[in-house]
Parts: C-alpha cells; structure tokens; sequence
C-alpha cells in the first residue's frame, strides 16, 4: 500500500513544474477543458465499461472472465487468498475506476490506466492454479479463431477493392492467426509438449498478427491524405476554430512526414491557404463557415478558381460512431467509402483563373 501511495506521489511531481508555473492556465485550460470536460469524441458508459473491460485488454478479456470464475468457485469454498497481490490490485483498481467512470467526459483511453490494475489480479489468481500456461492458452485461442473469422469477414465484405486491402493481406493474416490457433489449442489439448514455450510462441503469433492487422487498418487512414501530398508537397494546416482539437496535427506530421500545423481564426487559416498549404476541415460545417466567412469579408475577391474540396476519409471515433456505420450499411457498399467521419481538405488554386463564386 505504502509502495503504491509512494508511487502515485512520484508520478504526481511530473504536474509540479507546469502547476508552478501557471498554475491557472494548466488547471483551467489543459485539465478541465481538454481532459475533463470535452465535449467531443466522448463514450457512453457502457461504451466505456466496454473498452476498459474488454476491447482494450484484447486478448485477455477471455482470461479476466476467466479469473473471477477462479475467484468465486474459491470464495464459495471459502478458499479464496485475499493476499498482497489482490490487495494491490484492487487498491490501483477501484480509485482508478471510480474517478474516471465518474468524469463527464469519457474518453475512449480514459480506460488504459485500468489494465495493469487488471493485470494484477490476474497475476493474484493465476499463481494459484495447477497449469498458468494452459491457462493462458485456452484465453488467447478462442480470439485466435475470432481474428481468423473477422479477416475473411472484412475481406469478402468490406475492404475488397480498396488501395490498402488485397488479397495477400488477407492471406497472410489469416495464416500467422491459423499457426497461432495451432500453437494454442496443442497447449490446450494437454499434450506431453512445453506448454511454456508452446503458450509464448503461440501468442507471439497472435501479437504479431494483431499488430500487423492494426497496421493495415491504421495505414488505411492515411490513404487518402498521401495521395494528395504525392500530387502537391505541402504542410496541413487544421481548422481549430471552435479549439476542439489537439495534438492530431503533430501525428500526422510525424505520419506523413509534412510539417503540420492549425488555425484557430479564419484569418490564420486564409493566410495559410494563401501560402500554399493544404487546409484541413472535420467538419462539413466548419467549411461552409469558412466560405460564409470569405464572402462576408470580401477575401473571396483575392481567390481564383474555385479550390476542389476532396474527402479524406477517417475510422470513427468511438462506438456511437461505429455503430452507426454499421447500421446505416448495405450489403453491397464498401465500408471505408461509407465512413462516418470524413475530413474535406483543400489548397487554393495557385493559376490565374475563373473567381471563387461560393461553396
């Protein structure tokens, strides 16, 4: 107990020099309005519950169920070790839990600090079994045969034909899953083999192909933005108008390798465009403001041809936004071209030309 208060207090101190400093401007601006109270991009409750307890585990959701059956068949005969690690486990566990779950904002990672908590009382209950290893098997294959399941789903549904989809992603995903599965069930079988080294190679397996999986899903968001960079070389630049938006422009920069940057006025955005560099809108309405806003300054007079505004397709956010999607799908549409979230980018003609008449 005292390591862990000890432990809280160290990681506290990082907040002392920026408090120190400006002590208004970090409390009122960087914890309440961009951490605790943002409107945007904000789960439900069970949206949370969700990702805390079983998406962001992936794949030791199945183990964690599988742990508090431990713990209650123990309890019930009244063999249950409230020892060191449940203790500690649910000391990080519970103020964690309660503090973030309590927050009107919930944002999808708000979760994360949930999982060595998690990882803990695993550890707490696992220590008391016969065979850890086969243990952990058993938790990991029945994703093994989840993942090999969604890969042909997206396959034969929705990411074929698409620039960053083919069919030698789907085939070697779907074999590193296989051999993983393979590895696991042996273990899981009982087998006179080293369940150890059987257990680690199968679930490296499983990691390597979830990673490689998140790879092509993630790449797929900067699809769209490339192609537009490999025609005309030039910084982003965000509109940051209603200051809803952080840190994504030093992501892509480091993404696309093109220097990034945002706008919070008009003015700055209109400069920017000036200059060359492509301007990024998240939302359809902050562009029509954007063109509102040109005419009634009379900036519309200094543009020529009207700029063509291209859609940059992005994942959704988080589960409201997911499921969605899902059901406004039809079966024969390509998932990513229905996407809920699309950002529209333009850069202004730089050729002499026809003037901008409106959006």
């Amino acid at each position: 107990m005292y390591a862990l208060l000890f432990g809280i207090l160290i990681c506290g101190a990082g907040y002392l020099l920026p408090y120190l400093a400006d002590s208004e401007r970090w409390l009122g601006t960087y914890m309440f309005r961009e951490q605790i109270d943002r409107p945007r991009y904000a789960d439900s409750a069970m949206g949370f519950l969700l990702n805390s307890f079983f998406l962001h585990v992936f794949p030791w959701s199945f183990l964690f169920v599988a742990a508090v059956g431990f713990a209650w068949k123990q309890m019930r005969k009244k063999a249950f070790e409230f020892d060191e690690l449940t203790r500690l486990g649910l000391a990080f566990l519970l103020p964690t839990f309660l503090f973030f779950f309590g927050l009107s904002y919930r944002a999808p990672w708000y979760g994360l600090p949930l999982a060595p908590a998690l990882a803990i009382l695993l550890v707490g209950q696992l220590k008391h079994r016969p065979d850890p290893f086969r243990d952990l098997a058993n938790a990991v294959l029945p994703w093994a045969a989840v993942m090999m399941a969604v890969i042909l789903i997206c396959h034969a549904f929705f990411f074929e034909g698409t620039g960053w989809w083919s069919w030698s992603t789907s085939l070697i995903l779907s074999a590193v899953f296989l051999l993983a599965f393979l590895l696991l069930e042996t273990v899981v079988s009982g087998r006179k083999i080293s369940s150890r080294v059987f257990t680690f190679a199968g679930i490296a397996l499983f990691w390597c192909g979830t990673l490689g999986f998140s790879g092509v899903i993630g790449g797929a968001e900067l699809s769209d933005v490339k192609i537009l960079l490999s025609k005309n070389t030039a910084p982003l630049n965000y509109s940051n108008i209603r200051k809803e938006n952080y840190s994504e422009w030093g992501y892509m920069a480091y993404m696309t390798g093109q220097p990034s940057y945002f706008s919070n006025t008009f003015e700055e955005l209109f400069a920017a465009g000036r200059s060359g560099q492509w301007l990024v809108f998240t939302k359809q309405e902050e562009l029509n403001e954007f063109w509102a806003w040109t005419k009634s300054t009379g900036r519309q007079s200094e543009l020529v041809q009207k700029p063509e505004v291209h859609l940059w397709r992005r994942w959704p956010r988080n589960m409201g936004q997911l499921k969605q999607l899902w059901e406004e799908r039809q079966s024969t549409e390509n998932l990513w071209d229905k996407s809920a979230r699309h950002f529209f980018v333009l850069r202004f003609p730089r050729e002499t030309g026809t003037v901008l008449a409106g959006p």
